[in-house]
């Protein structure tokens, strides 16, 4: 039998509300060499009937004979994987009918790119996610911030994985995150500007059910950043970081003061070591000065004029509607009209 260009890795526990939608999103790709891998991961709520009706020879089901866990179902079924290239797919989740197309032609052209992302539409509200962070240098940079990569839609090249499993058990939750940190002075990455993933919020999510956990998660991925840039944190630091992440921002001048160092300190340490691209690190490390400015403007400590004072706005230059709706927060603040 042929081996196939791509392998699609869907696990599946207890999702027998959306899978078969799931499957039928795969199955209609525009590009067809691929096998579509269903790992089950113990479901005991009809899933595996919905799987057991597939005719397609393109699909193989794993089973798991008890629950392992998302990490555990995700390496099992790209140890298992054929092909060059790895999708992942979400068993609630919808892909839409060029996804694969678009990316395996992408990756084709792009060498150097290990990870490709798409945007996502969101089926709960019916919105597009959509960023600026496309190229390498800056998903590299977002990275340090945030999570710019959609992890559903994510098509990676299978060799990154051939002497190590994909996800690191030690990141319970923030699985996906924790790789693309690993990732970072292995290969390059890729977000493609149009949403070619549907997107399922709902109740029984991970994020929603496991915050806590994926929070420590999220902090213990970060520390390997501040090894890349060679810094030594205190918890202050970290913490002051993670809430950055977290755009939860505390409406004090200490601690507007306090970011304002530690982006500072980011910067310095990057130039020093020259593991990001520094034209992109400042870019980035520059918009999230702004937001911050943004954030505690009504609270009459952020402001556009603040933002322009420190050497954080040399390389990020904010749209005209941004600025404007800052100086707006600036003016009306809380208990004014």
């Amino acid at each position: 039998m042929k081996t196939p260009v791509l392998s699609v890795v869907l696990p599946c526990y207890n999702a027998a509300e959306f899978l078969q939608e799931s499957i039928t999103s795969v199955l209609n790709q525009t590009f067809t060499d691929f096998e579509l891998l269903i790992i089950d991961d113990g479901s005991i709520d009809g899933s595996l009937e919905i799987i057991s009706i597939q005719i397609d020879p393109r699909i193989k089901v794993i089973r798991n004979e008890k629950n392992l866990g998302l990490i555990k179902t995700l390496n099992a079924g790209i140890a298992a994987a054929k092909g060059k290239y790895i999708a992942r797919m979400d068993a609630d989740d919808v892909s839409r009918s060029e996804r694969f197309e678009k990316q395996i032609s992408f990756l084709e052209k792009n060498l150097n790119v290990g990870v490709c992302g798409t945007w996502m539409y969101m089926i709960h509200n019916k919105k597009v996610y959509k960023h600026r962070y496309l190229t390498s240098d800056s998903i590299k940079s977002a990275l340090v911030f945030n999570n710019p990569i959609v992890h559903p839609s994510v098509m990676m090249r299978k060799d990154l994985f051939n002497n190590t499993e994909a996800y690191d058990p030690a990141f319970l939750h923030g699985e996906d995150y924790a790789l693309w940190i690993s990732l970072l002075g292995k290969t390059d990455f890729a977000v493609l500007d149009e949403p070619l993933i549907e997107y399922r919020a709902h109740a029984d999510q991970v994020s929603r059910l496991f915050n806590s956990t994926q929070r420590d998660s999220v902090k213990k991925a970060q520390e390997s950043i501040f090894d890349y840039l060679g810094i030594k944190t205190n918890e202050e630091e970290r913490e002051i970081h993670f809430s950055l992440f977290l755009e939860d921002y505390q409406k004090t001048k200490a601690y507007y003061d306090a970011v304002e160092k530690w982006l500072l300190k980011l910067v310095a340490a990057n130039e020093r070591v020259k593991f990001f691209n520094n034209q992109s690190f400042r870019n980035i490390t520059g918009e999230w000065w702004f937001r911050l400015n943004r954030e505690l403007a009504p609270a009459g400590i952020g402001s556009y004029s603040h933002f322009k004072i420190s050497a954080l706005s040399a390389e990020y230059m904010p749209t005209a509607s941004a600025v404007a709706k800052l100086r707006v927060k600036a003016i009306l603040k809380p208990g004014k009209k």
